[in-house]
């Protein structure tokens, strides 16, 4: 079961990934307005990103998504 969870996370967007995971680490530290105002930042940085605008095309030509980490 790990693996099969691990593959379902790994094909998600890299950039994402790391940003959640180091955002997870660092709001942990943080009081609820300033742990929501961090993950609102990375929320909007991400969406600049190129996976995120292939993310959006591949959902609305229902194909798999690929990834670049940029």
């Amino acid at each position: 079961e790990a693996m099969s969870d691990a593959a379902v996370i790994a094909a998600k967007m890299p950039i994402g990934i790391r940003l959640a995971k180091e955002g997870l680490n660092t709001v942990e530290w943080m009081d609820l307005k300033n742990g929501y105002r961090f993950e609102q930042t990375r929320t909007a940085v991400l969406q600049l990103t190129e996976d995120a605008a292939e993310a959006k095309r591949a959902f609305v030509e229902k194909r798999p998504a690929v990834f670049k980490g940029r």
